[in-house]
């Protein structure tokens, strides 16, 4: 039983005032609900006084006299005790009830505020970063990664340009890739560990790569294992990763992200090794790609890295022909 079904049968006498200054009247005072019901002597409602809202005008006196709110100018004088205490007491069980839901409706809302918090900094993120991967389009792709290939270039020297080994480099990429993929290898001088996809199909090799090679699958391995790597995980996801929240959000509803987000990413790529990753599915690749793995794993080793002790069956076919590899080793020498 709650005070107010305690009380609800509960009347008493009273004197009512509608205002400063107005007659007192005699009413007949009883609980409705949540409710002080004030009626006349005909037992007609006259007011209804909300029961948390009641104030206490003269704490401690006798008779009571009571207000609907503070800067109301009604009020209410009881003389019975019973009455006064039972006003009292739901009184302050209902306000404490409001108090107990209010707490509960904050807990609520500040469980509903975290868990907004929450996906804004676990789910909204990784939202954005999908959503961002899949609108980019390809051109928008080339575009950035023919920056960034900019900001390798002003720091580890221009791209290396014999036309004999830019026609062995292509006929290595169309091997590798095929025509659709529109992709190009791109041989730099100096600063690269391995092998760097780069949006819009761009593999960037370290000349040393090439140099050391003792045959074309070996500079092919870390090109093909680059670009499957990125087509997989896609290229463009490391770069909003360096960027952050603001620049990816800028990306996605302008179609740009800032030039120094493009400028940071690169010369993270050399200040860094970037490392080929030998999973499972960069080996299949291999396989469907009918491309030798044992060259790279050879040079890898040779590196001190270590490699699957597996090997592939590829039909030994060539990725480019001898005078075509003769002209990629000495692609730097023009």
């Amino acid at each position: 039983m709650t005070a107010l079904d305690q009380y609800e049968r509960l009347e008493s006498d009273g004197l009512w005032r509608e205002k400063t200054g107005a007659q007192r009247r005699d009413v007949l005072v009883s609980f409705g609900h949540a409710t002080l019901v004030i009626s006349d002597s005909a037992d007609r409602p006259l007011t209804h006084w909300s029961l948390p809202a009641v104030t206490r005008l003269n704490e401690g006196e006798r008779p009571a006299l009571f207000s609907p709110a503070p800067d109301a100018e009604e009020t209410l004088e009881i003389a019975d005790d019973t009455m006064i205490d039972a006003i009292e007491t739901v009184r302050r069980g209902l306000l404490n009830a409001r108090s107990t839901s209010g707490r509960l409706r904050f807990a609520i809302s500040a469980s509903f505020a975290a868990l907004v918090v929450g996906l804004a900094v676990f789910w909204f993120p990784n939202a954005l970063r999908e959503q961002t991967l899949a609108v980019v389009p390809q051109s928008k792709r080339a575009e950035m990664g023919a920056i960034i290939l900019g900001h390798l270039q002003s720091t580890l020297g221009q791209r290396c340009t014999s036309p004999r080994g830019q026609d062995a480099l292509g006929a290595m990429s169309n091997r590798l890739f095929g025509p659709s993929a529109q992709a190009q290898i791109v041989v730099l001088p100096d600063g690269l560990e391995e092998a760097v996809a780069l949006p819009g199909n761009i593999i960037v090799l370290d000349k040393s790569r090439v140099e050391s090679a003792k045959e074309p699958e070996s500079v092919a391995g870390y090109a093909l294992a680059a670009f499957l790597d990125a087509e997989e995980k896609d290229a463009l996801g490391p770069i909003i990763d360096q960027a952050g929240l603001r620049p990816t959000l800028q990306l996605l509803t302008t179609g740009d992200l800032p030039p120094e987000s493009l400028e940071a990413y690169a010369i993270s790529l050399t200040n860094s090794p970037q490392l080929i990753e030998l999973r499972a599915s960069i080996l299949e690749g291999f396989q469907s790609q009918n491309v030798d793995i044992t060259p790279l794993f050879a040079d890898l080793e040779s590196r001190g890295r270590l490699v699957p002790n597996q090997t592939n069956e590829a039909d030994n076919q060539p990725v480019i022909s001898d005078s075509q590899w003769i002209a990629l080793n000495g692609i730097c020498d023009a």
